[in-house]
């Protein structure tokens, strides 16, 4: 048993200083700031790559804050509020062969006969937004080709042209050039003006 000299002596179990404690506190206190802070660069920096990813061209657009410049803007040629007519053409072939036409570049070789059988336009007033159109086209097919040996895609075909209706932005294009390479035999198509 200790003697009451010994009790005096010793302390027993120290006190927490609340020194050690508030530092503790403060400690994680900044280290919670940092990480919040370190998140929120994260998430400004993957909101502006997927803005990127989503619109790497936006720097083109038009700022809305000054007056509309129509050479230094980059607009689509069929926007929402433009309408446009479809002209469609349906195309039958013939069994003859029309001879080479002389190229400067090339010689093509023969090139098929093909009568427009029907060419009307069957929309009007379309918009970009319009779904789902249905129009009645009365056509009559001649048969007779179809009872040859050897059937062709171009023994019967269509097209469609989207003709935009005026005013149209299209009206203003200059200096465009066409993704078809001038080696390549395109099939006629109906010049709708």
């Amino acid at each position: 048993m200790p003697t009451t000299q010994e009790l005096k002596l010793d302390p027993g179990p120290q006190r927490r200083q609340r020194s050690k404690f508030s530092c503790k506190r403060l400690l994680w206190t900044i280290v919670v700031i940092v990480c919040l802070a370190l998140t929120y660069v994260v998430y400004l920096i993957l909101r502006n790559v997927t803005n990127w990813i989503r619109a790497p061209h936006s720097h083109l657009f038009q700022d809305l804050t000054v007056p509309y410049k129509r050479n230094e803007v980059v607009r689509p040629l069929i926007d929402s509020n433009a309408t446009f007519d479809i002209v469609a053409t349906v195309w039958l072939r013939q069994n003859e062969l029309r001879p080479a036409l002389e190229d400067t570049n090339t010689t093509k070789g023969p090139m098929l006969v093909e009568d427009a059988i029907y060419s009307d336009t069957i929309f009007r007033g379309l918009h970009l937004k319009d779904k789902g159109v249905k129009t009645t086209v009365n056509l009559s097919v001649p048969t007779q080709i179809f009872k040859n040996a050897e059937l062709w895609n171009y023994d019967l075909r269509a097209s469609f042209v989207l003709v935009p209706s005026s005013p149209s932005p299209l009206m203003f294009s200059v200096n465009y050039s066409s993704w078809i390479p001038s080696t390549l035999y395109f099939p006629p198509m109906r010049v709708w003006s």
